[in-house]
């Protein structure tokens, strides 16, 4: 992907005049043209299970502290947990901490069938 981008941006090098005006527009097309494939290339990628959890988690962490201007804390210390009973590969448990100052712990169930989050879930310890 890259060598086609270095490819184009070749050839627009080439057809170009030397004006520094022209040598800008250029580089900014050639630049608005490598974002958008970058940006293409991320959408059309299946999510890795490691970013399906990472979703999971901002989900959460959005849930109890939504954003904007007042944070009420953020969720640490975000790992699986496989010895629970429920867990399974397509809903994983999950386990932090909110850090609200005191802190207090936060079990998830995150439903990951299928290659997308489908839905995240407050549990209770088993």
């Amino acid at each position: 992907m890259n060598q086609s981008v270095d490819t184009q941006e070749a050839s627009l090098l080439k057809q170009m005049d030397k004006s520094p005006d022209s040598t800008k527009a250029i580089l900014g097309e050639v630049k608005s043209f490598r974002e958008c494939v970058i940006a293409q290339s991320a959408a059309l990628r299946p999510a890795s299970r490691l970013d399906l959890l990472e979703q999971c988690r901002v989900n959460i962490q959005n849930r109890i502290s939504p954003p904007g201007n007042t944070s009420y804390g953020t969720l640490r210390y975000w790992n699986q947990r496989p010895k629970d009973p429920r867990y399974t590969n397509d809903v994983p448990i999950m386990g932090g901490i909110f850090d609200n100052g005191p802190g207090f712990p936060v079990l998830v169930q995150c439903d990951i069938r299928n290659g997308k989050l489908q839905d995240a879930m407050a549990i209770e310890n088993p």
